[in-house]
């Protein structure tokens, strides 16, 4: 699939807020450079769970591209 972070976070966003559930779009530093990065925070019964959409082949850029091919990521390896 061809999106970027930003696309993946408003839609996932949107179709959990139409289930009723609890969930937040947070903005943060891409680990692949000095840009921003979208993520989904989604409130579980044990806990605070992050959602994120990521390149298959990420590599430091100066600017990321506008849509990538990725796949998405559950939770955070920082």
């Amino acid at each position: 699939m061809w999106s970027n972070c930003l696309i993946f976070a408003i839609r996932l966003w949107w179709r959990r807020q139409m289930k009723g559930r609890r969930v937040y779009i947070s903005l943060r530093k891409s680990h692949w450079g000095r840009f921003p990065h979208f993520v989904v925070f989604e409130r579980r019964p044990y806990g605070w769970k992050l959602v994120s959409y990521v390149p298959l082949d990420p590599r430091r850029k100066v600017s990321p591209p506008p849509l990538f091919r990725g796949r998405v990521k559950w939770g955070d390896d920082a």
